[in-house]
């Protein structure tokens, strides 16, 4: 099972920030469907993500600790498996990295775009009909107010501690240790594993190999299902929209790295497990 690109709820898709997205309901339902099938032995997760949106992380999350009751589940970390990938990733029985995979992240974050200025230099109004007293919280033209800022503080506050909690369970190592090597930093693969946040280095042939061991089936006699199955459409917009930008010689911008790590994203109102730049470990 593939989880490639940010973190968002709903189906995967494409984002022109992100490129490939990896949507919580579809990637829950490939996981259920494969719990599921008495055909499926073992369950090898391939991430490839920055991480992203908290709750899509959690679900994700859920539904892997559900099918690890019943079956293996290996995990096989590509370049880049942060936050709410390493979230994910605690929900597992085995950590397969690389030494240069970038990893961990633990921590969360929030906020909100505040473009007030921007419109009233368009020359743009707005006028906004609300009902409660935190209901216009995150609207685009007016800042948090102290109370609010408290609001959201407290969230950030109570999922951090449940993500330290989560990856402390799943490693099974003390609160205090993954407190430690949390608050959003990010390691090497050759780091995490003397850190106890992977368990050794190995390809996603070697993850596989070892869930076909761990569910005593004869060599060769197997076979690996992809699941969910890959989109072109989706695939091909994000190769021509990687393809752009190295064609522009921005690909690595620091006002495009802004851009996707959701910060300027107006859309983006909730907790998000994510690492916050991009970065590469060569």
């Amino acid at each position: 099972i593939a989880i490639d690109g940010g973190i968002v709820k709903g189906a995967s898709g494409f984002d022109y920030l992100d490129g490939s997205t990896a949507g919580s309901a579809t990637v829950v339902s490939a996981i259920r469907s494969a719990r599921q099938d008495s055909d499926v032995r073992a369950i090898v997760v391939r991430l490839n993500t920055p991480g992203g949106d908290a709750i899509a992380s959690d679900l994700i999350w859920a539904e892997l600790s559900e099918a690890r009751k019943s079956k293996p589940v290996i995990v096989s970390m590509s370049d880049v498996c942060a936050s709410g990938g390493y979230y994910i990733a605690s929900a597992s029985d085995k950590v397969f990295l690389q030494p240069t995979t970038v990893t961990g992240s633990i921590g969360v974050f929030s906020g909100k775009a505040n473009i007030a200025g921007l419109y009233s230099k368009l020359g743009l109004h707005t006028e906004t009909v609300v009902r409660g007293k935190h209901a216009n919280m995150f609207s685009l033209t007016q800042p948090l107010t102290d109370e609010e800022r408290a609001i959201v503080r407290r969230h950030v506050m109570d999922m951090n501690s449940r993500f330290i909690s989560v990856v402390a369970e799943g490693r099974m190592l003390s609160i205090d240790s993954v407190a430690a090597v949390a608050q959003g930093r990010t390691w090497s693969g050759e780091r995490a594993l003397a850190l106890g946040l992977a368990d050794t280095t190995g390809s996603i042939l070697d993850a596989v190999e070892l869930a076909r061991q761990k569910s005593n089936i004869p060599d060769n006699d197997f076979v690996v299902v992809e699941m969910p199955q890959r989109r072109l459409i989706p695939r091909l917009t994000s190769l021509a929209m990687a393809a752009f930008t190295k064609t522009l010689g921005i690909e690595n911008s620091n006002p495009l790295a802004a851009l996707r790590t959701g910060f300027l994203s107006v859309d983006r109102t909730d907790l998000q497990m994510r690492m916050p730049y991009n970065l590469s470990i060569e």
